[in-house]
């Protein structure tokens, strides 16, 4: 694979089904909370549609796991949803942050933290660190 190219990854549909069955939750429900059909999410948890990203973000929310999770991407174990339920506080803070921030600041930080683990952490984490704090005031957190 270059390095231009971008994976895409799929949706897990037996993570999708089993974080919304840990979650509580029937199809009507999600439905409900989220303003689409049964059937639709019914035809999303069998593979026989690709539900936009905007929703399966909201699923992984209202379901209380990472994307990671439902798209694969996050190693499959005993107990795997909840490993990869967002439970600390600033897990949440920090998900939060980035759902608001766009493609280019995405990168950006993608690549500082790239930067400050492959360097020497002491010079890198004063950069990091003034590179986020001019991102919060910027934007207002």
């Amino acid at each position: 694979m270059k390095p231009h190219d971008t994976y895409k990854p799929e949706l897990n549909r037996e993570r999708l089904l089993k974080a919304r069955k840990h979650a509580g939750l029937t199809q009507d429900e999600v439905g409900a909370a989220l303003n689409i059909s049964r059937s639709y999410l019914s035809e999303i948890e069998r593979g026989l549609k690709k539900g936009p990203f905007e929703l399966i973000a909201q699923l992984a929310q209202l379901y209380n796991v990472s994307l990671d999770f439902l798209c694969g991407l996050a190693p499959s174990s005993e107990g795997e949803v909840m490993e990869y339920r967002v439970h600390d506080i600033e897990e949440r803070r920090l998900l939060d942050i980035w759902r608001r921030m766009d493609k280019s600041e995405r990168l950006d930080f993608m690549s500082s933290l790239a930067v400050y683990l492959s360097s020497d952490r002491s010079s890198a984490s004063v950069s990091h660190v003034s590179l986020l704090t001019e991102k919060r005031q910027k934007s207002g957190f």
